[in-house]
């Protein structure tokens, strides 16, 4: 009998062990990411934090700001302004919940200086605090499939720990 065991899918064991926590006290969030990626505060307009890849090919920023509309209006805009500034073409654009929060995911491509980029956009919505986190992300499309599924874990592991912070 022969078994062929799959080395794609980490079970959750191997899972801790390759990724690592990353807190901002100062606005009461955490998140996960690969041990190798480098995490660090980066405090630059509404910037917060960002994680790279070790080789700085790719990365994720956070940012945080005020929400002045409804989600829907904010959605919206935030999708047009996201596509005509990145001259971008959407492969996604819906609305879920992560741990009862309302987001808005985007996936996008766009062409920036000869090179073809694969961008994820995750916008949390704090409607009680009237904040958004909002999280973007990129790769080149060449390594869309190796860096895309990490990218989006990273975005989607975000834990708020005192939304008041935020």
């Amino acid at each position: 009998m022969l078994l062929l065991l799959s080395c794609n899918s980490p079970n959750a064991e191997e899972q801790a062990r390759l990724f690592t926590s990353f807190s901002d006290a100062e606005h009461g969030y955490q998140f996960s990411h690969p041990r190798n990626w480098q995490a660090r505060i980066y405090r630059s307009g509404i910037v917060v934090s960002e994680v790279n890849h070790p080789n700085g090919s790719s990365g994720v920023q956070f940012r945080i700001t005020n929400l002045s509309q409804s989600i829907e209006q904010f959605s919206t805009s935030y999708t047009n302004k996201s596509t005509s500034d990145l001259n971008g073409d959407i492969i996604k654009n819906q609305m879920i919940t992560i741990n009862d929060i309302p987001c808005l995911e985007l996936e996008l491509t766009a062409n920036r200086s000869g090179k073809k980029y694969y961008l994820y956009q995750l916008v949390y919505f704090f409607e009680n605090q009237n904040k958004v986190m909002i999280i973007q992300a990129g790769c080149q499309t060449s390594d869309q499939s190796t860096i895309a599924p990490i990218i989006q874990k990273i975005a989607k592991s975000v834990n708020i720990c005192q939304a008041n912070k935020l």
